[in-house]
């Protein structure tokens, strides 16, 4: 038999921006990407609606990553053309951090792409529980391990 014990929960602010002519605010939590040697610091959107992490080229570049294999995937802005990678993603606050290691991550191919870090559902959702407090503008991470009883 198994229970669940529960890691310390990190909470992080909604990020207010810009949107047109008003604000929106957004889901994004700080997060550290490695790849070898090279690291970067930058915000990550967290998406329900994406399979995967979404890499901007600009930081796959600076990264320096290898494509594994090319693709294609399809979005909200059509089907485009992808570089499939593997690189490490630190999560953490004040009083606790988490390395992903060698996690899957899409990168659109095209120069002309300038969108942000996306976080999708695997293998980050499959890592933590996560609670949206929409009202509260916060977004709350739990990661949680299996003890024997």
């Amino acid at each position: 038999m198994f229970s669940e014990l529960i890691g310390i929960a990190m909470s992080f602010r909604y990020k207010k921006e810009i949107a047109g002519n008003s604000y929106i605010v957004r889901p994004k939590i700080p997060v550290t990407l490695f790849c070898g040697e090279k690291r970067i610091d930058v915000e990550a959107l967290l998406d329900s609606g994406a399979d995967k992490l979404f890499l901007p080229k600009g930081i796959a570049d600076f990264l320096g990553v290898d494509y594994l294999k090319e693709d294609k995937t399809k979005g909200v802005g059509g089907e485009i053309k992808v570089g499939v990678t593997r690189l490490g993603l630190i999560i953490g606050n004040d009083h606790e951090s988490y390395i992903l290691a060698n996690i899957p991550a899409i990168v659109p191919l095209n120069e002309k792409d300038d969108s942000f870090l996306l976080i999708g559902r695997s293998p980050f959702f499959d890592e933590f529980d996560i609670l949206f407090k929409q009202r509260l503008n916060r977004v709350i991470l739990t990661k949680a391990a299996m003890r024997r009883n």
